[in-house]
């Protein structure tokens, strides 16, 4: 009979673990959707900075660095 009790208490154990683990991933992936499927208005996806095809990155002051158009349009944050 305590055999019984100790297999359940460790299978109970268990789910709990694997049910964190699988929840941690979700939450990740929700998170970071966004940055696995980054692309541009063109199709592209962002060069390496997070800025697409006639933009540059450029540093906005106070240490901030943004994406910036090339027309001199208003910059914004990078994509990733």
């Amino acid at each position: 009979m305590k055999k019984k009790k100790n297999n359940k208490l460790l299978l109970l154990i268990l789910s709990f673990f694997i049910g964190c683990i699988i929840g941690y991933v979700c939450h990740y992936c929700i998170i970071n959707w966004n940055s696995f499927f980054a692309v541009c208005e063109d199709g592209n996806s962002p060069d390496k900075y997070g800025c697409c095809f006639g933009e540059e990155y450029a540093d906005i002051g106070a240490g901030l660095m943004a994406c910036c158009p090339d027309s001199g349009d208003y910059c914004y944050p990078p994509i990733k």
